[in-house]
């Protein structure tokens, strides 16, 4: 059961980073999960792949208005995320004017906090560094 969970979430990590942006942030909780897996994790997989086929179809679009005179990023976190409370931040970031998201990241943060602010602040420092020198 263990080996089949992690298989479909490798080849979702996979997929969400070469062509669905938009499941980054499921699969990057479900990765955590591979080592004891629980009911409730089956069901968030199983929810991810219906996601995925009923958006089969879907098109990733990108634009960038009129010229390209800056990026707009958005950066942003999720309080006590995970079992060991830590919290989990996110960024994206398009050009002004356009849509879609040209780089995209989400990742668990590095250490614990105790507020709201101090929460964003770590995803701040943790997702800045992409944003002034792209990704690494």
């Amino acid at each position: 059961m263990k080996r089949s969970l992690s298989l479909v979430v490798v080849k979702s990590l996979f997929v969400s980073k070469r062509a669905r942006p938009d499941t980054q942030s499921m699969t990057t909780v479900l990765c955590v999960k591979v080592e004891a897996p629980g009911r409730k994790d089956w069901n968030k997989l199983v929810r991810l792949i219906k996601f995925l086929s009923a958006t089969r179809n879907d098109v990733l679009r990108m634009s960038a208005g009129k010229g390209v005179p800056c990026l707009q990023w958005c950066i942003d976190a999720s309080h006590g995320a995970h079992p060991d409370f830590r919290s989990h931040g996110g960024s994206a970031g398009k050009f002004k004017g356009g849509s879609g998201a040209v780089l995209c990241g989400s990742d668990k943060q590095k250490s614990n906090t105790d507020g709201f602010t101090a929460m964003e602040s770590v995803a701040i420092h943790q997702h800045f560094p992409k944003n002034l020198f792209g990704p690494s």
